[in-house]
């Protein structure tokens, strides 16, 4: 017997209802709101009615999003009419879980179909994917200038564009609608953007395009040399920067560099030395690239570049974690040398991968008055995690090995729970919403750490029953804190008391970035969000 599946729960007897998914059919459309480009893919059932989009409204790009400018996809499921409204969207799958579904939701309620190919019925199963960036992706990639007194000052930000494309194709009505600082790069980024051209098919008249212009003296190379501090510029007290530009040709190696800015004459040899010997990734060409380097006669060290770890073969067979705390030494030239274990958990397991990955880490020294000087004692933690990714199976585990130096940016913190979650989430089931706020604000105003964690699609659950899915419906607060969640729905399984607990508890640990209008939080009710249960016994 061949399940039905309705993201909603409508799981009537309807016939019309009941739309048996055998085949998809791709409907690829690209489609733009006034506040994000996107590509939108629709999927319907392979025996439904082809559908047209009348409406099709996409997801706002957070501006506060805008600054690191993620790019990510969501994948919604729902139900549509007879009349082409959408109903009962649910959270299928999601890149960057608890990032954009609740922008994704918002936009698929107010999307309308038409029904082409027969007459109109209920069609259930209907997917559509969202994918979320600030890239305009313009036929031909335009580079903005850096304007001089941003090469001066060493200045660094971004500009966004909003503008709209004319029917052969060219950029119309750009105006800058956010940049970071202010009064640097507003220029630079307009002229930019009036240089762009578009398919002239690709956009709608009234299409409002959003586009980021990042303005980074940072190459980013995968190898780094440190410049040498010229003996003349040391005797004489003077520092400054340095800024260099340059290609990158076909084996990631450094072509044409050329110093288009210094503070002094002086430095340019030393700058160009250094970044002639830099390395990239191959087979990702680049033009015009440009990388500041800072000569002063006191400064600390600081990293260029690292490498990743190997990940050692048989901990990741045997699906093990764990972390590795480093001391090493930091030599004039800015390499790492006598790296030693001081702690390592689990012992032995992951000590000489981390080690192997340190002599290859490279820094620009500690300068003292202008010479570079040794660094004794330095410390660093590499942690070894294995994260499963969407999709994949099992015994094909992701590898993720996070950085935890102090300059490594943190990752998405899980804290245990210092309460009962399981009896906190039973009394917040039977209150009021001024209740819950209340009970919560208590919560945090006592100091309680509550465990935190990102929404997933997949749980792995102790039990010996059938592996299935659930339907879950909960609501999230204006802090992105979910609120009475419960199963709507389950899917190819019977789940006992204990592992609908579990869910339960699970679903109430998920935090999810609130939908903002302007610039305020605005609580989402009867968000749906599919999980895939993967039953073990051991």
């Amino acid at each position: 017997m061949i399940q039905k599946y309705s993201c909603g729960g409508n799981m009537g007897t309807n016939q019309s209802k009941q739309i048996q998914q055998i085949g998809v059919l791709i409907i690829l459309t690209i489609a733009l709101i006034s506040s994000v480009f996107a590509y939108a893919v629709t999927i319907a059932p392979a025996d439904g009615n082809l559908l047209k989009e009348i409406d099709a409204p996409l997801p706002v790009y957070p501006k506060k999003d805008w600054e690191e400018s993620p790019k990510g996809e969501v994948t919604l499921m729902f139900d549509v009419t007879e009349d082409g409204n959408v109903e009962n969207p649910c959270i299928v799958s999601s890149s960057l879980p608890g990032k954009f579904e609740l922008y994704a939701l918002q936009a698929i309620k107010e999307h309308r179909y038409e029904q082409l190919g027969g007459s109109s019925r209920y069609m259930t199963g209907v997917k559509k994917q969202f994918s979320f960036t600030l890239d305009s992706n313009p036929t031909v990639p335009v580079k903005a200038k850096y304007p001089r007194p941003a090469l001066e000052q060493a200045a660094e930000g971004y500009v966004v564009v909003r503008f709209g494309v004319s029917a052969s194709g060219t950029v119309r009505d750009a105006k800058v609608v956010g940049a970071e600082p202010a009064e640097f790069f507003e220029a630079a980024a307009l002229d930019a953007a009036n240089k762009m051209n578009f398919e002239t098919t690709r956009f709608n008249p009234d299409d409002k395009i959003l586009h980021k212009f990042i303005f980074s003296l940072n190459s980013n190379p995968r190898r780094a040399v440190s410049a040498v501090y010229p003996a003349e510029a040391r005797d004489q007290l003077l520092h400054g920067h340095v800024i260099v530009e340059f290609d990158i040709n076909e084996d990631g190696e450094v072509e044409n560099p050329e110093a288009i800015y210094s503070d002094a004459g002086v430095f340019e040899t030393a700058a160009i030395v250094a970044v002639s010997q830099f390395v990239f990734d191959p087979d990702k060409p680049a033009t015009g690239m440009l990388h500041k380097i800072e000569f002063s006669l006191d400064q600390d060290y600081y990293p260029l570049s690292k490498v990743e770890p190997e990940y050692p073969e048989q901990a990741l067979l045997d699906n093990i974690e764990g972390y590795v705390i480093l001391q090493f030494d930091i030599n004039e030239s800015g390499s790492v040398e006598n790296p030693e274990v001081l702690e390592a958990n689990p012992p032995k397991i992951f000590d000489q991968s981390a080690k192997n990955a340190a002599k290859q880490f490279k820094y620009s020294p500690r300068y003292v008055a202008g010479k570079p000087t040794r660094t004794e004692g330095v410390k660093n933690q590499i942690r070894y995690i294995i994260e499963g990714e969407e999709g994949e199976e099992d015994n094909e585990p992701a590898r993720a090995l996070y950085d935890n130096s102090p300059e490594a940016k943190q990752k998405f913190p899980v804290i245990m729970p210092r309460i009962n979650m399981k009896q906190f989430l039973e009394d917040l089931k039977g209150a009021s919403p001024e209740e819950r706020k209340k009970k919560l604000d208590e919560l945090m105003s006592q100091g309680t750490v509550v465990r935190e964690s990102r929404p997933t699609h997949r749980l792995s659950i102790k039990g010996n029953q059938e592996d299935g899915s659930v339907i879950v419906e909960f609501d999230v607060n204006e802090r992105g804190v979910v609120e009475q969640p419960n199963i709507l729905e389950v899917q190819g399984t019977v789940l006992s008391q204990e592992v609908t607990q579990r869910i339960i508890e699970e679903v109430g640990y998920y935090r999810y970035e609130p939908f903002v209008i302007g610039d305020t939080p605005v609580r989402t009710d009867g968000v749906r969000h599919l999980i895939e249960l993967r039953f073990h016994e051991d």
